[in-house]
C-alpha cells in the first residue's frame, strides 16, 4: 500500500501523467514495440467457411435412464425414500401419489416398460447420425443393488439399443457416477 499511497500522492507524477510540467520526470512508455513482438508469428486468420460448405452431423444424446425393475404402478411416489414407486412402499390414499403406468414426476425411476417403449415406439422420429449414452443405467435404490441387478440395467439397455439402431455409425458408451456398484 505505501508505493501505491507514494504514487498517488506525488505530484511529479501527475504532473507529468497530465502533461503540465515544463521538465517531466516520467514518461510514457509505449507497449506496442512487445507487443508487436509477441504477435509477429501469429498465423492468419483463415477465413470463415460458408454454411454450404459445413456439414451436419446429428446425434442422440441418451442419460440417465435409471431403469427400476422394482417398479410397480399405483405404489407410493412420495414416500420419503431415495427411491419409491416400488412394491415394498405402500399404496397411498391419495391418488396423486401413487405411481403411474409410465412413470411418476418424484423420487421414482424409470419403469422398464417406459423405456422400452421409448426406444420401440418414438426412437425412429429421430434422426442421427451416432448416439452418446451417457450411462446411470441403474436405480438410485442403492441398498437393492447387486452386481448381476446393477448390470442387468446396463446389458438390457445395451441390447435394446444393439437392436434398434443397427443402422447407425456408432453408439458411444459413457460410464456415469452410478455405474460403479456400491
Amino acid at each position: 500500500y505505501r508505493n501505491i499511497a507514494e504514487a498517488l500522492t506525488n505530484g511529479e507524477l501527475f504532473c507529468s501523467k497530465l502533461k503540465l510540467c515544463r521538465s517531466p520526470k516520467y514518461s510514457e512508455d509505449s507497449n506496442q514495440a512487445f507487443i508487436d513482438q509477441i504477435l509477429k508469428d501469429k498465423p492468419t486468420p483463415k477465413p470463415e467457411a460458408s454454411k454450404e460448405d459445413l456439414e451436419i452431423i446429428k446425434f442422440l444424446g441418451v442419460a440417465d435412464i435409471h431403469l427400476d425393475y422394482h417398479y410397480k404402478e399405483g405404489h407410493n411416489g412420495d414416500c420419503g425414500l431415495p427411491t419409491c414407486c416400488q412394491s415394498d412402499n405402500d399404496i397411498p390414499d391419495d391418488i396423486s401419489k401413487r405411481a403411474g403406468k409410465w412413470g411418476y414426476v418424484g423420487e421414482c425411476d424409470v419403469p422398464k416398460r417406459l423405456f422400452d417403449d421409448w426406444i420401440d415406439e418414438e426412437v425412429d422420429k429421430y434422426d442421427f447420425d451416432f448416439m452418446i449414452w451417457l450411462g446411470d443405467n441403474g436405480g438410485h435404490d442403492l441398498w437393492k443393488q447387486t452386481p448381476d441387478n446393477h448390470l442387468l440395467s446396463s446389458m438390457h439397455i445395451a441390447e435394446k439399443m444393439k437392436k434398434k439402431f443397427p443402422h447407425i455409425g456408432q453408439v458411444y458408451p459413457v460410464v456415469g457416477n452410478h455405474e460403479g456398484f456400491p
